[in-house]
């Protein structure tokens, strides 16, 4: 099972009204009828400076983290036991071309360091 998504900029939480959360949720619960599921979390931040998050590195920890949270909460809701939900610890990283000041300019090329990806398996 996969899910990702990409970020605006400053922008943490996923996207639980989406259909691809939904489903990834699905798939989570069908895999603890057979166990336990091993969850993976990747997060991305791009090097354009934040103040709300203080460092680069804490808003790509605060992703890893949020994708956490949400997942369980939606398990929860869905009645999954979270007991059986592992997760490793996440991989968290700040990426991409060196900021020059064209965030405006350069949305698109610092957008594709902004996401969280997570797999279960």
């Amino acid at each position: 099972m996969y899910y990702d998504k990409y970020f605006d900029y400053n922008v943490i939480d996923v996207a639980i009204a989406e259909k691809k959360f939904a489903d990834f949720i699905s798939g989570i619960k069908q895999m603890t009828l057979k166990g336990n599921v091993v969850v993976a979390v990747e997060s991305r931040a791009s090097k354009v400076p934040t103040t709300t998050f203080k460092t680069n590195t804490n808003l790509s920890k605060s992703r890893a983290e949020e994708a956490k949270n949400e997942i369980l909460s939606a398990l929860k809701s869905d009645g999954v036991d979270v007991s059986k939900i592992k997760f490793v610890k996440p991989r968290t990283k700040v990426q991409g071309p060196e900021y020059r000041n064209d965030y405006e300019k350069n949305r698109e090329q610092y957008g594709k360091y902004q996401y969280v990806k997570v797999w279960a398996k």
